[in-house]
């Protein structure tokens, strides 16, 4: 699919935000949505914003934020004292005019003429400086990250959980293994093929977490590969300079100077669930939404990187997602990971990552890690972000309780990236001979 397209890695763009689009460009833009902001309860704990942002190593001033928004707060008063003195003075010249043959009102109703422009020269000249300010203000606020988890660590990843022991004796890499057993054609970081019993054990994954999901009450998907930049900026991402994400450069229905392009993400990407889920309106009975994907995953990838299946353009991934009501509990996930995971008879670990390695949307990181014999280092093969309301409140997944608006808490993220698990895997069974298909996965091969 990659070469259908032609595909700009970091896509170099002029706008603001293709999330929050002011008055004056929304004349030539379609506005999706106006996300929620309320910088006014996040600075009551401002001591806590401030640690949060210190912890996760981000260059923000929150002073200069804060003074930002206090500064394009005034404005608007000022505008909304400017707009009631404009319907005043119209209300009088509207009574004035129908007073017949009164030369002293006749007088005044020129004075309120020459009032009433100058009034209007102010609210237009405060309205144009009005939209740099405001966009300047709310970008600001909304590039500020989400609050941490308490069990976010601070410093250092921290483990929680470790299954069967390790065998960290040193081997090759797994391309040189896979190439010698017929498993890949590699040619390069956008075009991986498996074949033989990778591609096998692909299926076999694919089957088994498609088959257990199910049995947890998980409602399979089929996802859009490509979205808007409105949604990857409202997870948090950026679709502009220095993306994550692909965009599409020559497609004859979207404006190359456009706010909104097209990413190509993939449908078990977290985006994509988000981009059905964006403005949705949800009844509290629809809680909890426990939603998987089956698909593939398409990012950029350091140029520099190592070339292997740990470092792809595209992937073969599951995503999951679920919406709550309340706040997730984070050993009821840990508890699905687990009971997922063990059966399959490959030493893992689980880990929380420290603030400094989340994005600004994540709250929490669960990270799935299984061992790279080659590298001498875990590599995360699967995670689970924890987001609480932060995306929510951006793209609108709201629900109704007892006539006040509400915000879904929401989790996701790759339940299993299989490209990275056949790695690990190839690398590991190397020590011992052992078969890429255990006795366990070859119950999921058809």
């Amino acid at each position: 699919m990659l070469n259908k397209y032609k595909i700009i890695s970091k896509a170099v763009r002029h706008f603001s935000s293709a999330l929050y689009i002011t008055g004056d460009k929304a004349m030539t833009n379609f506005v999706v949505l106006t996300p929620v902001i309320d910088f006014e309860k996040q600075i009551e704990h401002k001591e806590n914003l401030i640690e949060n942002i210190k912890a996760r190593q981000l260059p923000i001033d929150i002073n200069a934020v804060e003074e930002q928004w206090n500064f394009f707060q005034d404005i608007e008063h000022k505008k909304k004292a400017l707009e009631q003195t404009r319907t005043g003075i119209s209300q009088r010249m509207s009574y004035l005019i129908k007073q017949e043959n009164d030369f002293p009102s006749s007088k005044e109703l020129d004075k309120l003429k020459l009032h009433l422009k100058i009034v209007k020269d102010d609210l237009k000249h405060l309205r144009t400086m009005r939209y740099s300010v405001e966009e300047a203000a709310a970008l600001q606020v909304l590039n500020l990250p989400n609050v941490l988890h308490p069990k976010t660590p601070e410093n250092e990843e921290l483990e929680v959980y470790r299954y069967l022991e390790i065998n960290d004796s040193k081997t090759e890499n797994h391309l040189t293994l896979g190439n010698q057993k017929g498993y890949f054609k590699f040619l390069n970081n956008f075009s991986c093929y498996l074949t033989s019993d990778a591609a096998l054990f692909e299926r076999s994954l694919q089957n088994y977490f498609n088959g257990e999901l199910v049995k947890l009450n998980y409602l399979q998907f089929s996802n859009s590969d490509l979205v808007k930049s409105v949604v990857v900026e409202g997870c948090g991402g950026n679709p502009f300079a220095g993306s994550d994400v692909l965009t599409l450069e020559d497609i004859h229905c979207v404006n190359k100077e456009g706010l909104n392009r097209l990413h190509l993400v993939g449908g078990s990407s977290f985006y994509s669930f988000m981009a059905y889920f964006t403005k949705h309106f949800l009844q509290p009975t629809h809680f909890p939404i426990k939603a998987f994907c089956v698909g593939r995953k398409y990012q950029t990838v350091d140029p520099s990187s190592i070339q292997n299946l740990f470092n792809l353009n595209q992937s073969s991934e599951i995503g999951l997602f679920r919406a709550t009501n309340n706040s997730e509990v984070f050993e009821h996930v840990l508890e699905d990971l687990l009971s997922l995971y063990k059966p399959l008879g490959y030493h893992f670990r689980v880990a929380l990552l420290p603030a400094n390695k989340l994005n600004i949307a994540e709250s929490l990181r669960i990270s799935i890690q299984m061992f790279s014999n080659h590298l001498q280092t875990y590599i995360e093969v699967g995670y689970v972000s924890f987001y609480e309301d932060f995306i929510s409140k951006r793209l609108l997944l709201n629900w109704n309780q007892n006539g006040v608006r509400k915000f879904s808490y929401l989790t996701g993220g790759s339940l299993v990236n299989i490209h990275k698990v056949i790695g690990c895997v190839v690398e590991n069974n190397s020590l011992d001979s052992k078969p890429l298909i255990n006795a366990f996965l070859s119950k999921y091969v058809f």
